[in-house]
Order: structure tokens, then sequence, then C-alpha cells
């Protein structure tokens, strides 16, 4: 599926400099999940799993 919108996929090598690329201040876990809102601006991180509900409860206010 083609998406519209921007996605990291990372290669071999270096994961560090993904990661930084996206959060600085990141602690590097994976899963992690950065919510941007349509200015650009992030306003939530998620680490870890998440179920849909939060999910949900983070996107539909964005809507």
């Amino acid at each position: 599926n083609r998406v519209s919108f921007l996605t990291y996929i990372r290669s071999k090598g270096d994961c560090e400099s993904l990661v930084n690329s996206i959060d600085t201040d990141s602690i590097g876990a994976i899963p992690a999940t950065f919510v941007f809102d349509r200015q650009g601006k992030r306003v939530e991180t998620l680490v870890g799993d998440q179920t849909y509900e939060i999910f949900e409860k983070v996107v539909q206010p964005l809507l």
C-alpha cells in the first residue's frame, strides 16, 4: 500500500542516526510512535507496545 505521509524504514547499519533524526532526546526504545499535528509539530511520543484504544485516544482529537 502507498501512504501519503513520511515513513522511515531502517536499513542495516547505524540505528542511532535514524533515532536521532526523529528525536534527539530519545532513549532509543523500539517500538516507538511519534504523533504529529497538521502543522508538523510533534504532539505525542508513545514508547513500547500500544493498544488500538491508546492510538485512537491520541489521534482522534487531531482529525
